[in-house]
């Protein structure tokens, strides 16, 4: 399981916390404590750069510009300044982390041989890349040093993302095996999770642009109404869903060959049968095309989906159906839908408007399940700035032209130069 939802959790992927020495004093360069663990000042400028570099990518998103003004209300919570986001999601990053570390070494987990490869051909990789090819460790080291990141921290920050995982997995299973079924199924429900297969009819061309005639929509709203009275008049589930996939792969057509014309390059899309007949010419513009140049999407076991995934008629015709009950035809701007509702599959990879990576149900309800955990022991975790820092020390950093990262030695001579 690699996947988390929030962006906090995503940047635990690569984030280390160090742990260091609980107590009444800590070293100088200590910035904040969590939970005993210290945090040097040079991992919290680093993390204070990332969310400072995530804000200037959604500015440079929305409006073009990564220029940010570091005082204005923050687009992603409107109840502070953009300085305090980065301020606020930093502590609540390197929380997150700290948390997640303790977890697993509480659990007794250990990086297995294979991860220890991973990062070393990660580190490689990240040498090469950076200082030429057949470049060693010690040329990274040169290189992180040179944007102010230690090699060490780095290594540890690649742990990390392992360290996450392997909690993860020792807690859920990789994609949530290790939760009760019922818990899943429980949790999809309440929050309207859909298992359906459809045959759709549409009445624009493959591509959906250009509406088909008065004739054809005609013909074709007919065919729909024929298939559902087809498949509501059988009464045995088994023998019902039987026909429906024969149906659906005669004449469902969302079920298409599509490719780019070599011809006019417009994309086009065909039928199954059509695609098995050799029948590949464009409609478009005639160019007879190679089957190697069609891409199959088949969907014939249907979709898991949440809500938003489908458009609105879909998704209510859904919630009205009882499980193996075909609907009458649905209309919608993709044309004429038969659906029939299926029961939910903790297995099968679901449809997730707001999710950036497809998982399986149960994967979904167990990266819940991680991220409530976390959000609860972050709410109770006891955080402290000390050795005299405060959030106010960082401001400096953030420059009209962005962030600009400053090690603890630099930032020390500077303090002793103006304190002077």
């Amino acid at each position: 399981m690699k996947k988390f939802i929030t962006l906090t959790l995503a940047l635990i992927m690569v984030l280390g916390c160090f742990a260091g020495c609980s107590g009444d004093s800590y070293k100088e360069d200590t910035v904040m404590v969590v939970n005993g663990t210290e945090v040097s000042f040079d991992e919290y400028c680093y993390w204070l750069g990332y969310s400072a570099s995530y804000l200037q990518y959604v500015y440079s998103s929305y409006t073009g510009s990564s220029a940010v003004d570091w005082d204005a209300a923050s687009p992603l919570d409107e109840n502070q300044t953009n300085f305090e986001w980065c301020v606020a999601n930093t502590k609540e990053t390197i929380v997150k982390s700290c948390i997640v570390e303790a977890e697993f070494n509480d659990r007794g987990l250990k990086l297995s041989d294979e991860d220890k490869a991973e990062i070393d051909e990660t580190l490689k990789t990240a040498a090469e890349n950076w200082c030429g090819k057949g470049a060693d460790q010690e040329k990274l080291r040169e290189y992180l040093a040179g944007v102010n990141i230690n090699y060490d921290y780095y290594k540890k920050n690649l742990e990390m993302n392992l360290i996450s995982n392997a909690l993860f997995e020792d807690m859920y299973g990789e994609n949530g095996e290790k939760l009760k079924e019922a818990d899943v199924l429980k949790y999809a429900e309440e929050n309207g999770y859909v298992n359906a297969n459809h045959i759709l009819i549409q009445t624009k061309d493959p591509n959906g642009t250009v509406e088909y005639s008065d004739a054809e929509i005609a013909r074709r709203t007919e065919l729909a109404k024929q298939l559902s009275d087809e498949l509501r008049a059988i009464s045995d589930t088994d023998e019902m869903m039987t026909r429906f996939a024969e149906l659906k792969a005669e004449y469902c057509d969302d079920l298409l060959y599509r490719a780019k014309c070599t011809g006019c390059e417009k994309v086009f899309g065909i039928h199954k049968k059509d695609f098995d007949e050799g029948k590949l010419t464009c409609p478009n513009c005639g160019t007879a095309n190679k089957a190697d140049n069609f891409m199959y999407s088949d969907n014939a076991e249907g979709y898991e989906f949440a809500k938003g995934a489908m458009v609105e008629e879909f998704y209510n015709c859904c919630l009205s159906l009882k499980e193996y009950e075909v609907s009458e035809p649905v209309k919608s701007t993709y044309g004429y839908h038969i659906i029939v509702r299926l029961p939910l599959d903790t297995a099968k990879s679901i449809i997730d408007p707001y999710a950036s990576s497809t998982m399986t149900l149960a994967a979904t309800v167990a990266d819940k399940e991680f991220s409530d955990m976390l959000d609860g022991k972050t709410e109770k975790a006891t955080v402290e700035f000390v050795n005299g820092f405060e959030a106010s020390n960082f401001k400096s950093m953030f420059t009209d032209s962005g962030f600009k990262l400053t090690s603890y030695k630099d930032y020390k001579a500077s303090k002793e130069s103006s304190d002077k």
